[in-house]
Formats: structure tokens, sequence, C-alpha cells
């Protein structure tokens, strides 16, 4: 009998007891790699800071970065389902690195433009396969959405390590320095690929392209545009926020410490909501977060001062604990046996079209009505989504319980 002192609390059981082998082996990958997205973080504000770009010239780089990152993850989705998720990590971080190594000596607006637009490829090249991995060893749907929601999770805890190391290395050595120390953690996430397996498709199913039964791929599409918009208005605490850092003089320390306040509200707020976050539908979780990010960037970008800035992003924080938190689970429930890292890569696409259309879009309403017709959009576009994301939630169950999905190569 275990004495009751060395037993595990019991929320711990229920988030992390009893995931399997293949869950925790791709969760030491994912952290590796998580562990040093300093640019991903930081671009922006080096753009403005470090090489004076004007925020005209910083939108455009940062367009071309959304651009590569929305064809990133749908070619690593593709390419997933065919050769594997092991060798599309390790391209994908190769290329990644290669890419942080050019970006030092970028300083014309082509080259910046070139080379983040090839960052923006391949940083993410990771994520399809990844939780393709963590789905298909799943026993069941419950697992399945425990897996998938702890992925992003464990995204967010490594955060908190880059966001408060990449302020302190651009503090005491300069934000060139990132990319550098970028490049190398992205050879060791390469490096660990190796504990990932190399294919884990369904028995019986062969990847297919996006061929077969319409509603899936509809369901997809409509949820996927649904997404970026919610996550456009996201994307302005990564275009328009540095932007107004720069301005107003914050140092790096200080915008690092800010930046932080997202993934330290997701680790400490998720493991407390994970009952909720795999027992309620996933698509109305996913409608409240959509909400709640529309209502919070709003919010935090009316204000001033590095407290209000902290404070209130907890809000629209606490949006993308539910959207990006449930909204795996709702792909995975519809996507054919087969191709989940594809359908998970173009849902994915998502994040990088949103700063694409972050970056014109703010870019655009900046320029007609100024920074409050921008928080004021911002606010509309998050309602409207969610209100669109509540009315899939019908069509969505039905999909999921209509198809037929064969069992998963076990996966350990």
């Amino acid at each position: 009998m275990t004495c009751g002192r060395h037993a595990a609390p019991p929320w711990r059981t229920r988030t992390f007891g009893g995931l399997p082998p293949a869950f925790w082996r791709t969760a030491a990958v994912v952290a590796i790699g998580r562990s040093g997205v300093y640019v991903q973080f930081f671009l922006g504000y080096y753009l403005a800071r470090s090489l004076g770009l004007s925020s005209s010239q910083v939108t455009v780089v940062l367009a071309a970065w959304g651009a590569g990152w929305a064809g990133g993850t749908p070619l690593a989705g593709w390419l997933a389902d065919r050769i594997g998720p092991r060798a599309v990590v390790v391209i994908g971080n190769t290329t990644a690195a290669a890419a942080y190594i050019a970006a030092t000596e970028a300083r014309s607006l082509p080259a910046l433009m070139a080379v983040a637009g090839v960052v923006g490829l391949a940083q993410d090249a990771w994520r399809p396969g990844a939780m393709s991995v963590v789905a298909g060893a799943a026993k069941d749907e419950t697992q399945r959405r425990r897996c998938l929601t702890l992925i992003w999770w464990l995204v967010q805890v490594t955060a908190i390590f880059a966001a408060l190391t990449g302020g302190l290395i651009g503090a005491r050595a300069g934000l060139v320095w990132l990319f550098p120390a970028n490049a190398v953690v992205a050879l060791g996430a390469a490096a660990a690929a190796r504990m990932l397996p190399g294919d884990v498709r369904p028995r019986e199913a062969k990847p297919g392209g996006w061929a077969g039964d319409r509603l899936p791929l509809m369901l997809l599409m409509a949820f996927t545009v649904l997404t970026v918009a919610a996550l456009a208005v996201e994307a302005e605490s990564m275009v328009a926020l540095p932007v107004k850092f720069a301005s107003i003089g914050i140092p790096p320390l200080d915008a690092g410490l800010i930046i932080a306040v997202n993934p330290v509200t997701c680790a400490v707020v998720q493991p407390l909501v994970q009952r909720w976050l795999v027992r309620l539908p996933a698509v109305g979780i996913c409608a409240a977060g959509m909400a709640l990010t529309g209502i919070g960037i709003a919010v935090t970008g009316s204000g001033h001062g590095l407290a209000w800035f902290a404070a209130t992003s907890v809000v629209w924080v606490l949006g993308e604990i539910a959207l990006l938190g449930g909204g795996p689970a709702v792909v995975s429930s519809i996507a054919p046996p087969g191709q989940v890292a594809s359908y998970l890569g173009l849902w994915q696409s998502s994040m990088g079209l949103a700063v694409l259309t972050a970056a014109l879009a703010g870019a655009a309403l900046i320029h007609i009505g100024g920074l409050h017709m921008l928080w004021a959009c911002c606010a509309v576009t998050g309602l409207t989504a969610a209100g669109g994301c509540a009315a899939l939630s019908r069509p969505v169950a039905y999909c999921s319980l209509r198809l037929v999905r064969p069992l998963a190569r076990h996966v350990t």
C-alpha cells in the first residue's frame, strides 16, 4: 500500500499520469527545440531597435516571415505523412539553423525579407509531425486530447526560458547574438530527433492527398480561416506591440519580461484547467478563446506602461490557451486516417498566415485611423470569429462520429 505522503497529487496524476512513452520522447525533442526560440520572439524588436528600420519596413520583413511560416507547416505535414516526422524535424531544424546564421549578415531590405522567409518556412516544421506522433500513440480520444494539449503547454513552458534568456542575451551581448544562439538550439533539436519514430501511419491507411470525403476538408478550411482571424489579432502582440515598445523606449530586458507573461500564464493556468480542456467540447473552448483574444489584445494595446502591458496581457493569453489548446483536438478528430499530420499542418499554417495578415492589415489600419482603430478592429474580429467557430460545433461533432479510424500502430 502506497503511503499517502508519497502519492502523487490528484491533479498531477490527472494531467501527466498514464501517458504513452512516445509522448515523453516527443516532449523531450520539443523541449530542446523550443528552449531557444529567440528569433520568433524578438525578430520585430530586433528589426526596429538594432537595425533602425521604420515601422513600414518592419512590416514588410514580418510579412515575409509570416508568408514562409504559412507555407512551411502544410509542407511539413504533407512530408511527415510520407517520409515520417523524424526526417522532417531534422530537415526543418537544420534549415532554420542555416537561416539564423545568414540573418546575422543581412542588412538590406531584400536580404532581410529572404532570410525571414526561410526562417518562417523552417522554424515550425517540427509541429505537424510531432503532434501526429502523440495523437497516434494515444489509446483513446481522451488521452489524445491530453497529449495534444500538454505538448502545446510544454511549448509555452519552454518559451518562458526563451523569453527571459533572450532578453538577457539582448541586453548583455546585443540582439544580433540571438540568431547564432537560436541556431545552436535548432541543431540540438535536430540531433535529438532520433528519439522520434520514423513512421506512425495507421494500419491499412495510406497517406492520401486532399481527395475523398469533402466534409472533413470543408470543416478544416472553415476552422482554419476562423483561426487565422483570431490569431491575426493575437499576432499584433508580435507586430504592433514591439514597434510600440521600441518607440516609447522600453529596453530589451523589460520587453523580455512582458513577452514572458504569455508563457508564464500558460504554464501556471493550463494544468489547472486541463480537466476542462479535455472534457468540454473542443469547438466551444476554441470559440471562447477567440473572443478572449480579441478583447484582450484590444485592452492591452489601448494602455501604456510596463505594468499595464504585463497585467492585461493575461486576458488574451487565456484566449490563446483555449484556442491553441483545443484546436489540435478539433483538427485531429475530423482528419481522415493517414492524413492527421497533413490536416494539422494545414491548420497550423494559420499561425504564419496570422502574422502575415497582422502585418499587412495592422499597417493599413494604423495608416487609416491610428492605433485606436487597430485595437477596436481587433476586438470586433475576435468576437466575430468566436461566433463563426461556435456555429461549427454540430458539423464537427457529426464528422467526428461518422469517420471510421483504423487503430494506429502501437508507438512506444
